[in-house]
């Protein structure tokens, strides 16, 4: 391809600015493309309901956001075990801008905030320190760096990790979600 002077440019970068507008809009309004990019629309009415906004043009009166740090910024997961697919966001608490994760278990219909200003384990109360995190499937949890035993995971868990660093596995036992240090 040459040159063919100012012109094109001035023809093109509009329809290209237009372009990229129209298929944000149509993809955060869940237009155009089936559906938005985000997660399931059940989890949506549970975290706004929780005050979460989930969409930028949504926090009017919201004290968390979904967080869009880290991608994913969602999971999905049989947390609890109890064979429904469950769902673990990332979040900021607005009034500090602390990071953590909002846990919606659908049987329950409840929305759990881990870190984003509220303590879990050895991860804290903010999770910025987070690089990494995945669905750790059920199954044998092996020995982490301290000595206590493992849990025996009712379902799928969540692990965080600060990348070449420490990492953590968060699971429910039944009532809560606890901490495990994994690695150092």
């Amino acid at each position: 391809m040459y040159w063919k002077g100012p012109g094109v440019i001035s023809k093109i970068l509009p329809m290209v600015f237009l372009g990229g507008l129209l298929t944000w809009t149509s993809v955060a309004s869940g237009e155009g493309h089936g559906k938005a990019v985000g997660p399931p629309g059940w989890a949506v009415q549970g975290l706004r309901a929780a005050g979460v906004a989930v969409w930028p043009w949504q926090r009017s009166d919201a004290t968390y956001e979904v967080s869009r740090d880290l991608n994913p910024f969602y999971l999905q997961g049989d947390f609890d075990g109890d064979c429904q697919t469950d769902i673990a966001v990332l979040v900021r608490r607005l009034k500090d801008r602390k990071l953590g994760l909002a846990v919606l278990l659908k049987r329950g219909e409840r929305v759990e905030f881990l870190g984003a200003g509220r303590n879990v384990g050895n991860g804290g109360d903010d999770f910025r320190w987070m690089d990494l995190w995945y669905v750790y499937a059920k199954g044998v949890v092996h020995q982490g760096v301290g000595e206590s035993t493992p849990p025996k995971l009712r379902g799928d868990a969540l692990l965080v990790e600060k990348s070449e660093s420490a990492s953590g596995i968060i699971w429910f036992d039944g009532i809560a979600f606890r901490w495990y240090q994994q690695g150092d």
